[in-house]
Parts: structure tokens; C-alpha cells; sequence
């Protein structure tokens, strides 16, 4: 009788569970709701089909925990309004082993809730990234014929007339734009402006990671330079190239398991954390040249030696005084004479002050030293010696690319050598402890370097604590199922919840308390004084749940 019982019991549970799970995970799909959670470009109809698809695992890691709560608390509370409980007990059939099919319903959305969050939600993301990855030159065409333009690094290229796609010989797809105009902008400044006769984009799949690529070359180009405040053309001009985009943002939450607990032990290769060291490597590069140069221009010969012509140096620098900026540490130099080497002939410039800069190059030369003259300017030129003296207002004299040593000193430096920490580090920051690590050493190329470092560390304790603690979340909110359906089928026996509005706000007490915890402690689990803290609170609503169903099942349903 006991087993008929059960069977009865599982086969109403799996009906009315059933019924739910399709109901939410439809309402949640089409009304919009998890599509809002990605971001894309312009989507075709197609693609919008498929993303459909993708969707559906999302609604589900959230439906599904909801819908066995409502239906253990609907079923169980139908059949104490019923008195069918007081019938079995009446028979001296233990009403306890009655939950054995809502425990049975428990393990099975636990283990469903943790294969979904931790690996086939990722999955899906990463399903999506694909899908509009793979027609990425569709998504460029309809980006232009939309919006008039798309952006590529710090190139937006805007189109004259309307897009083509044409296949080349190797069978890849190109996208041509013809009557182009672009805008070169960095850090919020327009750089350059200019027009290009044709515009191709080429795509291709980077073997060693797989990521899509794209490079934008531009021919018959006619532009204008902002800081250089010069014209210049060019027949052929590559745009740098770059990875196409993530469409969703990488975040924490959009990792697997493995992948959190690869990102656990070793944190540097986190994307968001190479972002950042990449643009301190920007930043100690551009530092370590100005610390060559001012050694230089204080240095036994009191010169600096930059580019080439013909074998010899394009500009030799002498200054009076050579002294590094206090904020950012570029070089400020007074008194200068820059000796500039010509074709056949030299030139000498004076100026009361002269600044280097380095600055991100156009094309081949990606790497570039800006010098500007301030001052009482003039030049020196052996050519005309009727006018030994030509006065000049504040001059920008042509770049030169960046001494290559510098770029080998940088290619020699670690991750860790560059933020100035050692392997302790990397293990306290898996254990959530980096804060209370030794203090990095210098680096001793001036404040800007320094404070980025400090950034960076910042940033990588912040993600360090922030993985743990999403690690935390993902197997508390899994493991609470089990404690949760005993807990909605005892309180519906307990209050004989039949009703529609009695079942669901049964199933709603347990998973908002779970829910609230669940949120606080992830929180507090990312802030360095509170981490243990939030921790606890995470699994506290597990602890809590499992209490109550002791106290329901031990006191409460007896009577």
C-alpha cells in the first residue's frame, strides 16, 4: 500500500511540476526577460530563431527550482485538505516516508540546477557569442546600412554609399566600403580625421584561440592629423587588428565551474585582469623610455639618440636641464638644441622647452616618440646662408618610432614582475587573503606606474574574492534544493494548503529567504574585512532551511 501510496504521490508531483516548469520557462522566454540579460549588435531573423534556443536553458536554471517548490506545496497541500494524511495515519502508514517523493523531486532539480548553472548556461552563452559571431560581415552590412558606420578598435569608419560583401579567391567573405570617411579616437580625444577611396574588411579565426578576428584596410587615404596639426596621404593603410568584441560581457557569472576554479588558482589569466595589465604594460613601456631619456640627457655624453635616416640618428638631443614631470612623469627638458639629420644635410633647432611624449602610432609603426618645441623656437639652417635664423611659433617636429629596446625590455617582463608580487601573492588571492599579503615592491618608474599597479592589485583581489564567492553562491543555491521541497511539502501538510494562493506563498517564504541570503553573502563575500563573513551567510541559508525542516517534521507534522 505504502508504494502505491508513493507512486500516486510522484506521478501528481511530476504532473503539476511539469505544468509549471512550462508555464514559467515560456512566460520568462517570450516576454523578454533573459534576453535582456545579452547584448548584440543587430540581429537578423534567423539568428533571433537560434538565439531562441540558446535562451531556453537560462528560464530553465530559473524556473524549474521555482515550479518543484509550487508543485510539492500544491500537491501536498491538495491532499491534507483532502485528509488523505489522516487516513493514512488512521491505516498506520508513517506519514513521513510520504515525502519520499518530494525528496526524490529534490535531488533530481538540485543536481538539474547545478549541471545547468555551472555548465550548460555558460555553454549557451558561448553558443550565442558563436552564432553571431559566425555571420559577423552580416552584422557589419546591416551596421552600416542602419547606423551609417562601424567601429574597429579606435577607428569608426563611416560609409558613403552602401556596403558590398564579395569572396575571394580562398573563399572568404570581405566587406567592401566604398567612399569612406573615418575618425581615429582615443581616450575620448579625436585624433585624426580623414577619407579613404575603398575600405576592406577581412575575416579570419585566430588558430591559437579560436576567437573571431577582423582587419580593416584602407586604400587611397587623404586625412588630417589633429596633434601633429598636419595633412598627410597615404596609398595603403591597415587599420590594426582586433578580436571581434564578446557580445556578452565577460563576467564571473558566465563562467563554468572549471573555468572559476582555473581562474581560483591563478587569477592573471582572468580576460578582465589582462585588460589591465595590458594597459599597465602601456603605461611602465611609455615610463621606462622616459626614464632612458632623462638618464641620457644627464648622462656623461648629455645626449639623446632617437630614430634613424641612413644609418644615422634622426634626432640628436641636448638640454641644459632634463627633469621628469611630477604627475606623469614625462620628461621636461629646458634649453634644448635638437640636432634633426636631413637627406644630405643637418639642421639644428633651439627651443627654451622641449617635451617627449609617447604616443600609439597609425599602421605599421604602432609605437611612436612625439617631440614638441615650446618657447622661443628657431631654426638653424645651412642651406640658406643669407637667413642664418628662421623664429618659429610652437613646433611639433616629425615622430620617430620608439627604441626597440624598449620593447624588448617590456617582452622580458612577467605578469608578476610587472606588478611587483610574487607567487604568495597569486596563492593568498586564491584563498581570498591578498589583502593581508606583503606589499608589492617598486617599480620605481614614477607615480602614474606606481598607481596603476596599485589599481591593478585592487582590481585582482576584487576578482580573486568575487570567483570564490560566486563558487559559494552557485553550490549553496544547488545543495538548498534538497532542504527546500521538504520544507514547502511539510508547511503545505501543515496548513493544508490546497488553495492556488496557499501553495504559492508557501513555496515563496523558503526560496526569498534562501534568495536574500543568498545575494547578501555573495556581496559581502567580495569586500576584503567581510569575505569569511558573507561566506557564512551564503551556506546560512541552507543551515537555516535545514532547521526548519527538522522543527516541521519532528514537532509540527506529528500533531
Amino acid at each position: 500500500m505504502l508504494r502505491t501510496l508513493q507512486t500516486y504521490v510522484c506521478r501528481e508531483l511530476l504532473k503539476t511540476f511539469a505544468l509549471t516548469a512550462i508555464g514559467l520557462t515560456l512566460t520568462f522566454s517570450l516576454t523578454g526577460g533573459v534576453f535582456n540579460m545579452m547584448r548584440a549588435p543587430v540581429l537578423s531573423a534567423e539568428q533571433t530563431l537560434h538565439l531562441l534556443g540558446f535562451v531556453l536553458p537560462f528560464a530553465l536554471t530559473l524556473t524549474l527550482p521555482v515550479a518543484a517548490l509550487f508543485s510539492c506545496a500544491m500537491v501536498y497541500g491538495r491532499l491534507a485538505a483532502d485528509n488523505e494524511f489522516d487516513a493514512c495515519r488512521a491505516s498506520g502508514i508513517n506519514i513521513h516516508r510520504l515525502l519520499a517523493p518530494a525528496f526524490g523531486l529534490s535531488v533530481v532539480t538540485a543536481a538539474f540546477t547545478f549541471v545547468f548553472a555551472n555548465y550548460v548556461l555558460p555553454s549557451s552563452i558561448r553558443n550565442v557569442e558563436a552564432l553571431v559571431a559566425r555571420d559577423l560581415q552580416k552584422l557589419i552590412v546591416a551596421a552600416l546600412n542602419m547606423q551609417g558606420h562601424f567601429k574597429q578598435g579606435p577607428v569608426v569608419v563611416h560609409a558613403g554609399e552602401p556596403p558590398r560583401t564579395e569572396k575571394t579567391a580562398e573563399g572568404a567573405t570581405q566587406v567592401w566600403i566604398e567612399s569612406a570617411a573615418f575618425m581615429h579616437i582615443e581616450n575620448e580625444s579625436l585624433l585624426r580625421v580623414g577619407t579613404a577611396h575603398q575600405v576592406v574588411v577581412d575575416f579570419w579565426t585566430d588558430p591559437s584561440t579560436g576567437d573571431p578576428s577582423a582587419q580593416a584596410v584602407m586604400y587611397d587615404i587623404r586625412a588630417c592629423d589633429l596633434e601633429q596639426k598636419r595633412l598627410y596621404a597615404s596609398e595603403y593603410q591597415p587599420i590594426e587588428p582586433i578580436a571581434v568584441p564578446m557580445f556578452t560581457e565577460t563576467k564571473t557569472k558566465w563562467l563554468n565551474l572549471t573555468e572559476l576554479l582555473k581562474f581560483q588558482r591563478d587569477p592573471l589569466k582572468f580576460l578582465p585582469i589582462q585588460r589591465q595589465i595590458a594597459k599597465l604594460r602601456t603605461q611602465a613601456r611609455e615610463a621606462r623610455f622616459y626614464a632612458y631619456a632623462v638618464e641620457q640627457l644627464n648622462g656623461r655624453e648629455a645626449v639623446l639618440r632617437l630614430g634613424s635616416l641612413n644609418g644615422r640618428p634622426k634626432y640628436e638631443v641636448r638640454a641644459k636641464r632634463a627633469y621628469h614631470d611630477p604627475l606623469d612623469f614625462r620628461p621636461q627638458l629646458d634649453g634644448v638644441t635638437v640636432k634633426e639629420a636631413m637627406q644630405g644635410y643637418d639642421r639644428v633647432w633651439h627651443a627654451e622647452r622641449c617635451s617627449l611624449r609617447v604616443a600609439r602610432g597609425f599602421g605599421s609603426d604602432p609605437h611612436i616618440v612625439q617631440l614638441r618645441l615650446s618657447g622661443q623656437v628657431y631654426l638653424i639652417n645651412p642651406l640658406d646662408p643669407e637667413q642664418k635664423r628662421v623664429d618659429k611659433p610652437a613646433t611639433n617636429l616629425d615622430p620617430v618610432s620608439l627604441p626597440q629596446f624598449i620593447l624588448d625590455w617590456e617582452d622580458q617582463v612577467s605578469d608578476l614582475d610587472l606588478l611587483g608580487i610574487t607567487q604568495e601573492h597569486i596563492d593568498l588571492a586564491a584563498k581570498g587573503q591578498l589583502p593581508s599579503a606583503p606589499p608589492p615592491s617598486k617599480f620605481n618608474l614614477g607615480g602614474r606606474v606606481e598607481n596603476a599597479r596599485i589599481s591593478t592589485l585592487g582590481a585582482l583581489a576584487e576578482q580573486s574574492l568575487e570567483i570564490v564567492g560566486v563558487i559559494h553562491s552557485r553550490l549553496a543555491f544547488s545543495a538548498c534544493v534538497l532542504v527546500m521541497l521538504v520544507l514547502a511539502a511539510g508547511l503545505a501538510i501543515i496548513f493544508r494548503g490546497g488553495q492556488l494562493l496557499t501553495a504559492f506563498i508557501i513555496s515563496f517564504v523558503p526560496g526569498m529567504v534562501v534568495v536574500v541570503l543568498n545575494i547578501a553573502g555573495r556581496q559581502l563575500s567580495e569586500k576584503p574585512l567581510y569575505h569569511l563573513t558573507g561566506l557564512a551567510i551564503i551556506w546560512s541559508g541552507i543551515g537555516v532551511l535545514a532547521l526548519a525542516d527538522v522543527v516541521v517534521l519532528s514537532k509540527f507534522l506529528k500533531r
